[in-house]
């Protein structure tokens, strides 16, 4: 039980940084004149990503602590 929990951890972590990595690539695509506001949509979910890896890591951090 204790291993397949942190391969799960680590595992979402990966998915999460993949996520982070597309809307990354996506923000940096050209945009046209007339959107104003546009990317502001992308940094937020970047933002928010960032901080399910923040909740993710630190998940792995306190499981690495109890499980010595």
């Amino acid at each position: 039980m204790k291993k397949s929990y942190l391969d799960f951890l680590y595992e979402r972590r990966g998915v999460v940084i993949g996520e982070i990595e597309i809307l990354v690539e996506k923000d940096r695509l050209p945009r046209d004149g007339s959107c104003e506001g546009c990317g502001n949509e992308t940094k937020a979910a970047i933002e928010a990503k960032r901080n399910h890896l923040l909740d993710i890591n630190k998940s792995i951090e306190t499981y690495m602590l109890i499980h010595k």
